[in-house]
């Protein structure tokens, strides 16, 4: 199970998440046809440019639950002071993409940053 989590500034513009997702995937050595979904905080549901990125990815979006974003906070690897002092998360792209990959899921590259979207891939073994 391979999951692409996303977190994004307030206004960003579908195609910007498109692109750093295909960048990403790139760097991870998967396409896009490996990714079960696209994720991202509860929180994100109103934010257009997410919901467009997943429909022009021609993936599912899944909006994660609070204590699901939670109870991965051990396993990001990124830490934003910001992140979690608006989210009470360390990361919406890594806890989204881990919380939604399932047990014992892992990210698997570094998370990409640009100005305006946070991208990351996590993988588990669940089918």
């Amino acid at each position: 199970m391979i999951v692409v989590g996303v977190g994004c500034r307030a206004g960003c513009e579908a195609h910007e998440i498109v692109l750093l997702v295909e960048r990403l995937l790139k760097e991870c050595d998967k396409k896009a046809g490996d990714v079960a979904m696209l994720a991202t905080s509860w929180r994100k549901a109103d934010e257009k440019g997410i919901t467009e990125a997943a429909k022009m990815l021609n993936l599912p979006l899944v909006l994660v639950i609070q204590p699901a974003l939670e109870a991965v906070n051990d396993a990001a690897l990124a830490r934003s002071e910001l992140v979690q002092k608006i989210f009470n998360i360390p990361s919406v792209s890594e806890t989204s993409a881990l919380a939604m990959a399932g047990d014992g899921a892992k990210l698997l590259c570094p998370r990409m940053v640009t100005p305006m979207v946070v991208c990351a891939v996590a993988e588990s073994e669940l089918a």
